[in-house]
Parts: C-alpha cells; sequence; structure tokens
C-alpha cells in the first residue's frame, strides 16, 4: 500500500462514522499527529455527541481528500459506504480500517478489534496453515471464502471483501445437512435468546438445551425470551464456558460484545463444558463467545470425542481462529466431521465454521 503518515499529512482528512470505532481511529491520528478535518457520517445530525461532523453531500470535491472508514462491524458496507463517498468526490482517496491499522502499526500504535490487527504477518506467514485448511475444508466455496479473507485482512481493498450471505440464515445453513431438526443443544453466548427463536420458526424441535449467557442483562432477557416461547426443556444458565471451572473478569455491557476481560471490576462462573453436560446426550452445539472459543472447546473435547455433535462456532474474533478452531476440532475427533466456511457479516465478522459429522 502506496499511502503512508507522510501521504496522508499532506491530504485533508475526513473520519467516516462517529462510532466508538471512529473515535478510536480519531484518537490515533492525535498520536500520529494527524489533522482531521470532520468526521462524515450519510446521517450527521443524529450524531449529536461529535460537535464536528458533515454529511457526504457536504464533503469537499477537491482532490486532496482521504477518507478514513471508521466502521469496522458485521453491519459496516465497506463497498457500500465506498461507492457513496465517492459519487461526491471521484477523486477521495479512501483507507479502509485494514489500510489504518498498517500505518499505525508501523508508527508502534494499536488499532485491534476483533479479527483486525495491523500486523498482518500473522497471515504472511501463516501459508502452510491456509493451505492446510483448505485442504480439510469440505467445499470449493469454503475454500474460495478462505482466499477472499485473507486477501482483504492482509491487503485491506475493498473489492476483495467477501459478500455476506443472509444474516437471518446465520446458523441455519439451507445447503449444509446441519443442525439437526431434533435438537439436543448447547448453546454458549445465547445473548437475549434470538437465535434459539429463529430455530423454532424454522421448524426445528428443541427436546433438551443449555443455553449459558454470562451477561446478566442478556441473561434476564434471555430468560424471558425463554418463557414467551414456552418451551419447559430450554435452560437458561448465567455462567460462561472455559476450558476448567472457575471464577473470570468479565465485561458486562447488555451487549453481543460482552467477553471475559481481566481488568473488568466483575467477576462470573465459568464452566469446563464436559462437566456441565455430563452423561446429557447433546447432537448440536451452537458457540459464538467473543474469543473465548478454544478454551470452550478445550473444556467440551471429551463429548466432542464421545459423541460428535454438530458443532457452529464462530471463527472471527481472533485472527488465527480462521485456522487454530477447525485444526482442533480436527484434531479432537480426527476425520470424524467435515468442514465448511460461512460468513454473514460484512468486512469478514460473523463468519461461522460448520462442522458436519460424517456419519
Amino acid at each position: 500500500m502506496k499511502d503512508n503518515i507522510e501521504n496522508l499529512r499532506e491530504s485533508t482528512v475526513y473520519i467516516y462514522g462517529t462510532g466508538s470505532f471512529g473515535r478510536d481511529i480519531l484518537e490515533l491520528c492525535h498520536q500520529l499527529e494527524l489533522d482531521v478535518e470532520s468526521f462524515v457520517d450519510h446521517v450527521p445530525k443524529r450524531h449529536i455527541s461529535v460537535k464536528n461532523c458533515i454529511g457526504v453531500e457536504d464533503l469537499p470535491t477537491q482532490k486532496d481528500i482521504t477518507v478514513i472508514l471508521g466502521v469496522c462491524n458485521l453491519f459496516g458496507d465497506l463497498q457500500k459506504i465506498s461507492a457513496l463517498i465517492l459519487s461526491r468526490n471521484p477523486h477521495a482517496k479512501i483507507l479502509t480500517p485494514v489500510h489504518f491499522a498498517k500505518i499505525c502499526a508501523a508508527k508502534g500504535l494499536v488499532l485491534e478489534n476483533y479479527w483486525l490487527t495491523g500486523n498482518t504477518t500473522y497471515l504472511s506467514d501463516r501459508n502452510r496453515e491456509i493451505e492446510d485448511l483448505k485442504q480439510l475444508l469440505g467445499d470449493d466455496q469454503s475454500r474460495d471464502l478462505v482466499n477472499q479473507i485473507v486477501k482483504y485482512r492482509i491487503d485491506g481493498f475493498v473489492k476483495d471483501i467477501p459478500a455476506p450471505e443472509r444474516l437471518e440464515d446465520q446458523y441455519l445453513p439451507s445447503e449444509l445437512p446441519t443442525p439437526p431438526n431434533s435438537l439436543n443443544m448447547l448453546e454458549l453466548g445465547s445473548f437475549k435468546g434470538e437465535d434459539l427463536k429463529r430455530f423454532i420458526s424454522r421448524s426445528k424441535e428443541i427436546n433438551f438445551a443449555f443455553c449459558l449467557e454470562p451477561d446478566f442483562e442478556n441473561y434476564r432477557e434471555l430468560v424471558l425470551q425463554v418463557k414467551e416461547l414456552n418451551e419447559p426443556n430450554v435452560f437458561p444458565l448465567p455462567i460462561g464456558a472455559w476450558e476448567v471451572t472457575s471464577q473470570l473478569k468479565f465485561a458486562s455491557n447488555g451487549q453481543t460484545g460482552a467477553q471475559l476481560n481481566e481488568f473488568a471490576e466483575n467477576s462470573v462462573l465459568v464452566m469446563k463444558l464436559d462437566d456441565l453436560v455430563g452423561s446429557s446426550f447433546i447432537n448440536y452445539v451452537k458457540m459464538d463467545i467473543e474469543g473465548a472459543e478454544i478454551q470452550a472447546i478445550e473444556g467440551l473435547k471429551n463429548t466432542i470425542f464421545t459423541q460428535i455433535p454438530h458443532l457452529a462456532i464462530s471463527v472471527y474474533h481472533k485472527p488465527a481462529d480462521l485456522w487454530e478452531i477447525p485444526f482442533k476440532i480436527n484434531q479432537i475427533a480426527p476425520d470424524a466431521y467435515s468442514f465448511f466456511l460461512r460468513v454473514y457479516g460484512h468486512q469478514t465478522f460473523d463468519t461461522v465454521l460448520y462442522c458436519v459429522p460424517k456419519v
């Protein structure tokens, strides 16, 4: 990438997006001693906490304009946002979060957000792992998706971002034989019960379910949802999943990003899942637990080995999750699964690994 901090200083810089990620970029711009003209947003007046924000229609049209895309989440359609900016100013330079993270890394600063990191050597140095992953995957769609994910995370260009499938189809892929129609389920990261409700609406029968949600605000909503669904064999539990049973620090926020955090003030009970499952029959595990997936799998390895349940696991929280998680499952239960990847969010967010039993 030709853009660097010196090029940016010769340009008039704007940040698109006024959320927390956009504000993180502004703070890093200050540390880089980089002047920012203004925030830009498609609905600027709604952001009352940001004083200096213009609409895209007010973006200047001269050539020396750079817009840093300060949006990095599953809803952030950077291709659509870029097209909107370029429709106003065809000369504008656009830097994606990957581009800006690399600029920061070159100056010893850190911009990280889930899989995002300015240090792309973790991908460039993992060619063997990426090739082994593609060999493990069960269809061309999954292998093509790996190529797209890796290319975007290294190069950062919006044209390489894989198009997501419908978010409402997450965990319910019509072209794959998963999940089973009759579920004995372990749901890790139940949030407020939205997926549980969606499973039932798609004619999945819930025979039995442990639904873990350690964020207490989310847990209360989950309990209400289960009562509304009138599912007596669904058991919400206000605990987390881990490799051992313990108490760990937990950052609770009532949102999807609540997670284990050693600097948090509150603690939460976490359990080794094999101990929780015991002798119960489990045929489906859904896992989206904000980067604790590897540890949860370690705590569930006896159940995985002995019962070979269907698995649907998020593999986007940490950079190496993409290959480390499927490799770990295959190590626990060699040759027991067919593996598939699908993506349901923009910018490679909500990438899910489906592990479908071969027998």
